[in-house]
């Protein structure tokens, strides 16, 4: 039983870690907009 939860707790941590390594790169792109608008 105690595998069962700790296969699930680490499937929501890569989830997470999916996540946020989804924003950051988002946030990264963004960030690249800005600076190309800000050339101009």
């Amino acid at each position: 039983m105690a595998s069962q939860q700790l296969g699930r707790l680490r499937s929501k941590i890569d989830q997470l870690y999916l996540q946020i390594l989804e924003l950051l790169n988002e946030r990264g792109r963004l960030v690249q907009e800005v600076g190309t608008l800000k050339e101009v």
